[in-house]
C-alpha cells in the first residue's frame, strides 16, 4: 500500500468528529480480499501447489472477516445494508446474514479444496465470483467518497 494513502486518510480520520478507529481492519480486508481474487484469478486448477496457495490466502481473508464482523460495538459487520447486494437501504441487517455471507464464500473454498479434475476449474470460477461480490461491496463506500470529493 502506498504510505502517502495511509497517512492522508489517518489525517483526514484524526480531523473528523470521530476517528475511525476500524480503518485498518477495512483497508487491511479490502487488500487483502483484492489480492487473494488475484491469486484465485491467476491460479491454475490442475496445479495443486497452486490451489494450495490461492487456499491459504482465502482463509486468511476469511480471518479478516471474523474479526470485522465480530465486532458488535461497530455496528452491522461486512455487509452494511446501504452496500449489502439485493437489498434496499433500509432493509434490516442481521448478524445472521453476514454469517451466512462469509459461509458462502468458506464454502467455495471448501468446494475447490476437495475438488478435482473438471470440477476444479468450476469450483475456483465459484470462489473468484464470490471474492469479486465481497470486493465489489468493500469498494463501494471508497469510490462513493471519491465521486464525492
Amino acid at each position: 500500500m502506498d504510505p502517502s494513502i495511509f497517512h492522508a486518510a489517518v489525517a483526514q480520520a484524526m480531523n473528523a468528529d470521530r476517528p475511525d478507529l476500524y480503518w485498518g481492519i477495512d483497508k487491511a480486508l479490502q487488500l487483502c480480499v483484492a489480492r487473494t481474487l488475484a491469486r484465485v484469478g491467476d491460479m491454475d486448477p490442475a496445479s495443486d501447489a497452486d490451489v494450495a496457495d490461492a487456499l491459504e490466502k482465502t482463509r486468511e481473508t476469511l480471518r479478516l472477516f471474523a474479526v470485522r464482523s465480530g465486532d458488535a460495538d461497530h455496528g452491522p459487520g461486512l455487509w452494511p445494508s446501504a452496500r449489502r447486494p439485493g437489498r434496499h437501504a433500509g432493509a434490516p441487517v442481521t448478524e445472521a446474514d453476514d454469517e451466512r455471507a462469509i459461509a458462502a464464500l468458506s464454502e467455495c473454498a471448501t468446494a475447490l479444496q476437495i475438488a478435482r479434475g473438471p470440477a476444479r476449474k468450476a469450483a475456483a470460477e465459484a470462489l473468484q465470483a464470490r471474492l469479486a461480490l465481497a470486493r465489489t461491496v468493500l469498494d463501494t463506500p471508497r469510490r462513493a467518497a471519491l465521486a464525492a470529493a
